[in-house]
């Protein structure tokens, strides 16, 4: 990161030795500055402070390119700021003779006199091309090479230097591999100054200017906001990065005559004096140089992203189904001013897009503590939502159809618990997911294969309406391993778990009792017994052939490996849950296959644990009165689409959700996206004195050595 100027540290008085507290350095120095950064967000990679003047910021740019390269980081972010919050460097320019009179900067004009201080931040996520397009990053322009030089022994240390010019051209040509007249676009460092500007475009006229017909076009973003020093390198990207992605050179300003100091008639330049539409090409290529006062200069060569090769076949438009759009912020205002800038957004957007902006929000944002949640079939259904949101609809007859919205403060993720029921007709259900999730149907797909023939199901074909009782348990199965698959895949799991009938076996894979292949097997086996023995089972009479079954059964189920499980098991026949020391044999699933349940007693306990709410996977079965259950299966919205609703209700209650797997089947875009919109505060040193007090306050102990015994004095 580019970083020179330390104003702030000029705050309060370095001299006043009673206003330096234990956290002046960390508040003061670069290095604290770009570590304070990497420390907030975890970034363990590089971690740089660059001071080279106003080239500072280009120069970190290139560096972090070359980390890219050199496989040290797989992102990088990378830029420069600069705040003017003391005079003392005004009054050194000043003094210098650098400053315009004016505070602007007429760059490469008759008018120059100077350049004007500017504030201002920028920053740059770089990533390696590959990453970028596996990731489906928007990719806004490449970077095709770099160079860095000094210039060494010149006229004076802050003396401009031809060679060093013409050096870091050349060198961020070769590395590119592009010839000089492929370079379509010169962002200058252009400061205004009657003798660095001539032998700026002196030089850069000498290296760009071979084999070139058309004239180099060139402007300098320093006369539209200013020289922003550390930050000029990246302002100059910035600008030029737009200008490419909207095909648009905009006006030169302060030019109304050219600099009598540049030989115009003898360069094949050409100062952008009216908007100009950038020539098309197939790539847009631009040069951005910076020219540090330490003598440090750099240039940067980027290039447009080349247009993807169009298939000779139509995409497949993307099939319309429920969508999670999600927003939160730090404060209920916030998250209020949030949704208004969404409706803003969806103004430009159509109906294709509301995919992809619901997963670029909530996979590309950090997520707040105030949150929101709409469930819409569309970007039109999901608006009335919005609007309620930013309190420009109060609606009294509920949501639509097509939408839920949801509303929360997360102040932790929630405590959850999961509850399985016996066997239903799930089969609908099963295809639904399997439909939705790429994840669910690869592991319904292996578990078929383990199915008899005639016990399979189609993915594409509703089951037969006389499906047996048996075939119905092992579908239930299924089902129920599709939603541990889901929502294990979303980052969600249950604290307790509980399941009744075939929901033991689930709830037993939830815990990690067994794998969900064992228990298809074992499922299997019980489903073939329980219809065989129906009547008996039901009458709860017993014979020979039922026992000796029973045992084969045990049996085979004493062959599986078993550990004991790793979060509270509650078991149906006890009504208790199975200690957690305790391994489970064949006579635990042989006594599911033959007792009774005890449903009320289950419930108890499952209530009784200090989890916050409970998800009932169970279809039919319903929860006691007052308990806090949401269910988890209801017929008046797709299987989805009711996962979503239950989604959207843990996320506003704080849970963690892995949203990078929500849509695994769906090539989304990430598209541009609203900034935040923030609450602004001051935070400024007013009272020095109190300030350092207050650190030592906040747990810092003064030095029991006075500076004045430390020193002898």
């Amino acid at each position: 990161m580019g970083i020179m100027s330390q104003d702030y540290a000029f705050l309060p008085s370095l001299d006043d030795r009673d206003v330096i507290g234990a956290f002046a350095g960390g508040g003061f120095a670069h290095s604290a500055g770009v570590g304070r950064i990497s420390h907030y967000f975890g970034f363990e990679g590089p971690s740089v402070a660059i001071d080279t003047a106003s080239s500072s910021s280009l120069v970190a740019v290139i560096q972090a390119a070359q980390s890219l390269r050199d496989g040290h980081c797989h992102l990088a972010l990378t830029g420069g700021a600069n705040a003017i919050l003391a005079p003392g460097n005004s009054l050194l320019l000043s003094k210098a003779g650098m400053l315009s009179p004016d505070g602007r900067c007429k760059s490469f004009s008759a008018a120059a006199n100077g350049f004007g201080r500017g504030e201002g931040c920028g920053v740059l996520v770089l990533k390696r091309l590959r990453d970028a397009e596996r990731d489906g990053d928007r990719v806004l322009a490449l970077i095709r090479g770099g160079a860095v030089a000094h210039n060494g022994m010149s006229g004076g240390l802050t003396t401009p230097n031809t060679r060093s010019q013409v050096r870091i051209i050349s060198d961020a040509l070769k590395q590119a591999g592009l010839a000089p007249n492929e370079i379509q676009y010169l962002e200058a460092h252009g400061t205004g100054t009657e003798y660095g500007d001539p032998m700026e475009l002196t030089a850069a006229a000498s290296v760009l200017g071979k084999g070139r017909r058309e004239p180099l076009l060139v402007g300098s973003v320093k006369a539209n906001i200013s020289h922003l020093e550390a930050a000029g390198g990246i302002s100059g990207i910035i600008k030029t990065v737009l200008a490419m992605q909207h095909g648009i050179l905009p006006r030169q300003l302060h030019f109304e005559e050219p600099s009598p100091h540049i030989p115009w008639q003898r360069l094949p330049l050409k100062m952008v004096t009216e908007q100009t539409d950038w020539p098309a090409a197939e790539e847009r290529i631009a040069g951005v140089t910076a020219l540090g006062l330490s003598g440090t200069n750099a240039h940067v060569i980027l290039s447009s992203k080349p247009a993807p090769v169009e298939s000779a076949t139509p995409a497949t438009p993307k099939p319309q189904s429920s969508q999670l759009l999600v927003l939160s912020a730090k404060s209920e205002s916030a998250l209020r001013r949030k949704a208004n800038d969404y409706l803003t957004a969806f103004s430009s957007l159509t109906e294709d897009d509301f995919g992809d902006f619901c997963h670029t929000v909530s996979a590309g944002r950090v997520h707040f503590e105030y949150r929101a949640a709409v469930v819409a079939d569309s970007m039109e259904a999901a608006i009335p939502s919005l609007r309620q949101l930013a309190g420009k609809e109060n609606r009294t007859n509920g949501q639509s159809p097509g939408e839920v919205l949801k509303t929360g403060i997360a102040r932790s993720a929630p405590k959850i618990s999961w509850v399985f029921g016996d066997a239903e007709d799930f089969t609908t259900h099963l295809r639904q997911l399997a439909e939705f999730n790429t994840h669910v149907r690869a592991k319904f797909t292996s578990l078929l294969d383990q199915l008899p023939k005639e016990w399979s199901l189609s993915l594409t074909e509703d089951a037969p309406a006389d499906r047996s009782r048996a075939q119905q348990e092992v579908d239930t199965f299924l089902f129920q391993v599709a939603l541990i698959e889901l929502w294990k895949g979303w980052g969600v799991e249950p604290e307790s778990v509980m399941g009744f009938g075939v929901g033991q076996y689930a709830a037993a894979c939830v815990a990690e009792v067994l794998t969900t292949e064992e228990a298809l097997q074992l499922i299997v086996r019980r489903a073939k017994l329980r219809e065989q023995f129906m009547d008996e089972l039901r009458s709860g009479s017993e014979n020979d052939a039922l026992h000796q079954q029973l045992d084969e059964f045990e049996q085979f189920a004493d062959t599986l490996n078993y550990f004991p499980p790793n979060r509270p098991l509650i078991c149906s026949l006890s009504g208790e849950a199975v200690p957690v020391h305790r391994q489970l044999s064949g006579s635990y699933w042989r006594r599911h296959c033959v007792e009774p349940i005890k449903t009320e007693e289950s419930w108890q306990t499952m209530l009784a644990t200090d989890d916050e709410l409970v998800i009932n996977f169970s279809g039919s079965l319903r929860a006691p009165l007052n308990a806090n259950v949401f269910e988890g299966l209801t017929t008046e919205r797709t299987t989805s689409a009711q996962q979503l609703n239950l989604l959207a209700e843990l996320y506003v209650r704080g849970a963690r959700i892995r949203f990078q797997s929500l849509y695994p089947d769906n090539d989304f875009r990430k598209l541009s996206l609203p900034t935040y919109p923030f609450q602004r505060q001051n935070y400024w040193i007013t009272d020095v004195r109190r300030y350092a007090k207050n650190e030592t306050a906040a747990g810092v102990s003064e030095s029991p050595v006075k500076l004045d015994e430390a020193r002898g004095d």
